[in-house]
């Protein structure tokens, strides 16, 4: 297990630095949420147009493997590795059979990822949610069970929404990554927040609802907002926040008892790993 674990975090660590897109998936994502004891082998997806990337990177350090043919899926980039005696499938795509078609659960820029930590490595994952999904596809009725069963008792995830380009949200990803502290990542730009959302993190900050504006920005300046917001109903605030993630400011923090809008290391100091 040790072993399968090391060459997890080497995997880890070279797509990182590569900035592939991936996440980890299957059982050992699993297992390192501590729901089963074991995991055979490491499943690991890309983005599609990461994946020349990362076969480059597997055929360094590990040997590609002949691939079977399997009648259940329909992926199209699909490769097999053995990395210092660990299995590691690697996908591009993941297409699996439904009756006369293919269900795509391939990683998108929908597709809600989160970190986790082997030791000290940032490993980069999958959602427990697409993942009994996926078992339900694949006719993994055990698999399913134990995700079902876990999410009946379940405590949410802190989930971190940023916007790669921004220096502070690059700060406040590296001071949770410094502290080990778990979070699903979402993009704010291309996955912005709903109305319900940002009504239900106002109320639960205790901030006012202009605070969520990103005063800073292009659009903000563009739209004259210092001067109309005075002016607006919290309805037509909400409104227009949830169209344009550019809008609202951020990096923005949610975990169940903390909302943060923008970096502060004394509030981020809160945060319970």
């Amino acid at each position: 297990m040790k072993e399968k674990l090391e060459v997890l975090k080497k995997i880890a660590s070279l797509f990182n630095e590569e900035e592939i897109r991936y996440g980890l998936g299957s059982s050992c994502l699993l297992f390192l949420h501590g729901l089963v004891e074991d995991f055979h082998d490491l499943d690991i997806m890309v983005y599609e147009g990461d994946i020349v990337k990362a076969k480059e990177i597997l055929d360094e350090i590990g040997e590609r493997q002949q691939t079977k043919a399997n009648l259940k899926y329909g992926s199209r980039h699909f490769y097999e590795y053995l990395v210092e005696g660990t299995e590691v499938d690697l996908m591009g795509d993941f297409l699996i059979r439904q009756g006369d078609g293919y269900a795509d659960r391939s990683l998108t820029q929908e597709t809600i990822l989160h970190v986790l930590y082997v030791d000290d490595a940032p490993v980069t994952c999958m959602s427990l949610e697409d993942w009994l999904i996926n078992y339900r596809l694949m006719g993994r009725e055990a698999k399913a069970k134990i995700l079902e069963d876990h999410f009946k008792g379940e405590r949410s995830m802190n989930l971190f929404l940023w916007y790669p380009k921004c220096s502070t949200c690059r700060k406040a990803k590296k001071y949770l990554d410094d502290h080990h502290i778990a979070y699903t990542l979402r993009d704010i730009k291309e996955d912005n927040p709903s109305k319900e959302e940002l009504l239900s993190w106002q109320k639960r900050s205790g901030l006012p609802l202009k605070r969520f504006f990103n005063t800073s920005g292009m659009i903000y300046r563009e739209l004259s907002l210092k001067d109309k917001l005075p002016e607006m109903s919290e309805e037509e605030m909400l409104e227009l926040l949830s169209k344009d993630g550019m809008l609202v400011k951020r990096p923005l923090f949610i975990s169940d008892d903390l909302v943060f809008a923008g970096f502060r290391e004394e509030e981020y100091g809160r945060i319970k790993q």
